[in-house]
């Protein structure tokens, strides 16, 4: 995944080329879920060996991005997503600080953005944008991010998984 260092460059709103990382004739939505998907499997990696600094490093290049683009929210989420419950247990009332900032900052300059892009680029942007929103208001009004699904396994979900148990 080209995004995983933070890097967007050449994914900026209203590009006459694909984004790097993006396949010919892939749509953008396409494109944007195949890129959480890496992303989000690198994060919950760095999560389970405990190596958050890198994820925090990566979500504060995002928030401190001089331009937001279209692929960056579909990401952020993700990231946010899979590392939220972690990052905050670590980083406690800094954590929060950062989730501020997103709320306050990142999402109206993905409002803003939506009347540069074009085509897919604006309804993933729509969508992943009330998805990040509705992760910051669950954080708000919990005081703690949802759970990522997936990362708790039942004992019986196990058993379907694995037959042998």
């Amino acid at each position: 995944c080209p995004y995983a260092f933070g890097d967007f460059a050449g994914s900026e709103a209203g590009r006459a080329t694909f984004a790097p990382g993006q396949q010919t004739k892939e749509p953008f939505t396409g494109f944007a879920d195949r890129m959480g998907a890496c992303l989000r499997l690198w994060v919950a990696l760095l999560v389970v060996q405990g190596d958050l600094g890198l994820v925090w490093s990566w979500v504060a290049k995002v928030l401190n991005s001089s331009q937001a683009t279209p692929v960056m929210a579909p990401l952020l989420q993700v990231v946010l997503e899979t590392s939220g419950r972690d990052m905050q247990a670590r980083y406690k009332h800094q954590f929060i600080k950062l989730a501020t900032i997103a709320e306050a900052h990142f999402l109206p300059s993905l409002h803003s953005l939506e009347a540069r892009c074009r085509g897919e680029e604006v309804e993933q942007l729509k969508a992943s944008s009330a998805k990040l929103q509705l992760w910051l208001k669950i954080l708000r009004s919990n005081g703690q991010p949802p759970l990522c699904e997936g990362r708790f396994i039942e004992a019986d979900q196990e058993a379907a998984l694995n037959p042998d148990i």
